[in-house]
Formats: structure tokens, sequence, C-alpha cells
């Protein structure tokens, strides 16, 4: 009779531990879950800002090749040619992210005067001219790099006339332009009339029917750059707009050279932190994100792991004064046995609720492989009910490689508690009832359950994300192709007009 009694005063202990435990595990696989929601946003928002900053960069300079097609296209190119040009494309409400377009012209020391004078006296878009203008600041260098046209014109009218070639980062980015003959970007720099803090594309333009094989005919015949200006502020914050980023939980920074050129929404908050590099124009752009561990989370969500454990808590601690008070009393004791049956039924039945209301597939097998739960999720991911696989040997049922069959390791797992793949994140490819392959997001915990081993894994489709990844790599190489046929339209063009030049002086001759 003591030793029932003292059995029965055990129990309310147990089942509070029980309580205690199951809470603990609800937390930590609800929090896992939140955490991964988390990191998931937290990526596509990142995704999402990389993928605008690429394409601005990749169509505004495919929008300089059309400037220099317009200078290959004839032998010379005037004021309202350019402005008519800038306007036909739209500058303002298709490329929103560019402050200006320019033209700079090669201008040697000895031609100085006559070129101003022609400036003074161009009046293609002004009736006045431009009688104010002169070249800045003076030089005793033999060549200038003059900028000539701007447009908007209005805006850029301070800055007619600048020598580039007086700075020595505008001469090197120029520099490397003409060595690679393509366009180059240039680091952060400051405008020349009221010091905003700007970066180029310049792109190199010469002297039609001219050689360009080498660096040193592509130098003496270089007649000057077309070059876009972003005003450092308004390019990134016109790609958050597009974005609709408006999180104080979310911060990046971006450097040129571990040189700082912007930072948006600087926060202390570093939990999540991710690092990208950007292959821009010759240059590489370092992207630093950080946001915290609930980025992206609404309030529930955030609560949810703590609703759990309190839940689990409170359920525990009544079941435990509730069976200590019974326990006492040795006549009660079958009345205890059912309370135990009934409440820990209703904490199961909790358990299944939570695992059901996951979104993620939530399944755990014996130690012999067999599977024991399977949740909702599941069902939905793998086409297959709760009733068909209970009991059934879950590698053989999702597994495609015949690595992932293997029986040994199963086992190995169920003796010992230990396995390669537990707490990490692997990519496997499964398939479901219909047969279709698709990939999964997979990690693995491990329960000692009645003295047994249980594998319990968290399964995510990350079929979309592959998706995404690879309509990212294809856009990349559309990209890329379109860059080509921009250069090869050009090659054309300008072999169009030697064909022209050509037939006209044979028709001379003739």
């Amino acid at each position: 009779m003591k030793k029932e009694y003292a059995v029965n005063l055990i129990l309310p202990f147990i089942l509070l531990a029980l309580f205690l435990g199951g809470g603990a595990v609800s937390f930590y696989y609800i929090q896992k879950n939140m955490s991964w929601q988390s990191r998931s946003k937290f990526d596509a928002q990142a995704f999402e800002i990389i993928a605008l900053i690429n394409l601005r960069i990749n169509r505004d300079t495919n929008m300089l090749y059309g400037f220099k097609g317009l200078y290959a296209a004839s032998k010379s190119v005037e004021r309202n040619e350019f402005e008519s040009y800038a306007n036909t494309i739209d500058l303002a409400n298709n490329y929103p992210g560019i402050s200006s377009v320019s033209f700079h012209s090669k201008v040697l020391k000895e031609e100085l005067e006559f070129f101003s004078d022609n400036v003074k006296n161009d009046i293609s878009t002004n009736p006045e001219g431009y009688k104010n203008f002169q070249i800045f600041p003076a030089s005793e260098d033999r060549e200038y790099m003059v900028a000539l046209y701007g447009y908007p014109e209005k805006e850029n009218l301070a800055g007619l006339g600048f020598n580039s070639y007086s700075d020595p980062i505008r001469t090197e980015t120029m520099n490397r332009a003409v060595i690679d003959n393509g366009p180059i970007l240039s680091p952060k720099i400051l405008l020349a009339t009221d010091n905003t803090p700007v970066f180029n594309i310049v792109l190199p333009i010469f002297q039609n029917n001219k050689p360009t094989e080498t660096q040193e005919e592509r130098q003496n015949n270089l007649l000057g750059f077309a070059m876009a200006s972003f005003k450092i502020d308004r390019f990134f914050n016109n790609i958050i707009n597009e974005s609709q980023l408006d999180n104080k939980e979310f911060a990046f920074t971006i450097y040129d050279d571990n040189n700082l050129l912007y930072a948006y929404n600087d926060t202390n908050n570093k939990n999540l932190i991710r690092s990208d590099e950007l292959e821009l124009g010759g240059r590489t752009w370092k992207i630093n994100f950080y946001g915290n561990t609930q980025y992206g989370l609404n309030k529930f969500e955030k609560s949810a792991p703590w609703l759990a454990l309190t839940a689990f808590i409170i359920s525990g601690v009544f079941i435990f004064l509730f069976v200590y008070s019974l326990s006492i009393s040795q006549k009660r004791a079958v009345d205890i046995a059912k309370t135990i049956t009934r409440e820990i039924k209703e904490s199961e039945e909790k358990f299944r609720v939570i695992t059901e209301a996951a979104k993620d597939a939530i399944i755990m097998m014996d130690e012999k492989g067999r599977i024991v739960l399977w949740n909702k999720a599941a069902e939905e991911m793998f086409g297959y009910q709760e009733d068909e696989v209970k009991n059934k040997e879950l590698h053989n049922i999702i597994t495609v490689k015949k690595e992932h069959q293997k029986k040994e390791n199963i086992l190995n797992f169920g003796k010992t508690g230990e396995s390669d793949v537990l707490g990490k994140n692997i990519e496997v490819e499964v398939k479901r009832k219909s047969g279709e392959i698709f990939n999964i997001e997979l990690t693995v915990a491990k329960a000692n359950l009645d003295n047994r081993w249980h594998a319990i894994g968290i399964v995510r489709d990350i079929t979309e994300r592959k998706k995404n990844e690879r309509l990212e790599k294809e856009r990349a190489e559309e990209l890329a192709r379109m860059n080509r046929l921009m250069i090869g339209r050009e090659l054309k063009m300008i072999e169009l007009k030697k064909e022209i030049e050509k037939f006209k002086k044979q028709k001379k001759d003739d």
C-alpha cells in the first residue's frame, strides 16, 4: 500500500515534467518555424533590392549605347539633335534613376578658343546662345574633356564647360573605359557645381571610320564620352520606393572599395545578416543587409512560441495540482487515472493542433524509420493522407536517391541517437504520391520518447525559391544577350556607314 502511495505521489511530478518538456519542445519548433519565415522574408527583400539595382544599372547602360549609336550614324551631333534624342526616349519617365545625361568632348589645348566660340554662338536650342560659356578649371594639360551637352539642359547649365580631366578620379574612370572599350562605373564623386555625391557611367565614343582595335588607336581617335550621372541618394531612394520597403527592422549598407556609398535605415538589430557582391561596370559593390530575427512577422506570429509555452505551463501546473491533491487519497486512485488520461489526450490534441497549424510539413519517425507523426502540411505537400503512411518506412515513400534509403543509417540513429544531418539545413530531392520530384529544405532534430530515439523533420517546399533563382539567372543571361545585341547593332551601323561612304566615293570617282 505504501509503495502504491509513493508511486501516486511521484506521478504529478512526472506529469508536470512531461508538460514542461512538451512546452519546451513546442516553443523550440514554433520559434524555429517563425525564424525560418522571418529569414525567408528577409532574404526575399534583399534579393529584390539586388535585382532592382542590377536591372537599373544594366538598363541605363544600354541607354548610353543608344547615344553612342546616334554619334555613329552621323559625322557630328548638334546640340538640338542631342536634346531631341533625349526627349524621344523619354528619359525622365523611362529612366527615373538617372539625374542627367551628358556628352563630354575631347578638346586639344590649341583648339580651346575656337571650341569656346562655337559653343557661345550655338543657337540651335537657345536663341541667345551661351555667352557665359567658359571651360573650367584651367589646366596645363594638352587634352581637355569638356562637358558640351547636358540633359536636362536647365539643370546642367552650370556644369557645361567643366573639364573632367581636371579630376584624377574622373580621368581614371574615363581612361579605363577607353582601355576596356566599354561602359565603366565611377566611384563616388562630387558634382563640380554643388558638391552633391554622385556616381557616373561613362561610355567612350570614337570618331567615325577610325580604327579602334588597339588601345593606342582608341586613345588617338577618341571623340568623347556619353555619361549618365546618378545622384546617390535619389538613385537608391527611388529603388526603395519601387520595392515598397518601409520597415524599421530592415537595413542595408553599400560599400565601393571599402568606401561607404549608401546606408539605409541604420539599425542596431543585426541578428540576421546577409552579404552580397555586385559586379557593375568594372566595379564591385558590397551590400550588407541587416535585420532582426522577427523581421516581417505580425504580432501573433511573434508571440506564437510564448503562447504555446504558456498553454503547456498552465495546463501542466493545473494537472500537477489536481493530480497531487488526488494522490494523497488512495481511495481516489481510479479517478486520478481517468483524469490523467483525459488531460494527456487534451495535451496531445493541443500539440496536434499546433502541429497541424504549422505551414511547414512536420514528420516524426521512430527508431526503425517508421512514420509516427504526419501533419496536415505533410499531407498537402506529399499527397499522402496520414493513414496511408502511418507505421510505414519514411525513406521508402518519399526519397528519390538510393543513398537516402540506406537502412543502416536509420538503425544506427535508433541505437545511438546520432546522425550527420541533425541540426543542419539540407536540400533534398523527394517525390510526391503522384511521382512528381521536387526540392525541399529539411531540418532534423531528435527526441527521446519512452527510451526510444525519434527523429523529427521540419520540411519546407523550396520549389518556388529554386524557380526564382533560375529566373534570376535567366534574366541575367537575357541582359547579357541584350548587351551583345546592342553592341552588334552598333557595329552593323558603323559597317553600314562605311559601305555608304564607300559607295559615295565610288560614285564620285565614276
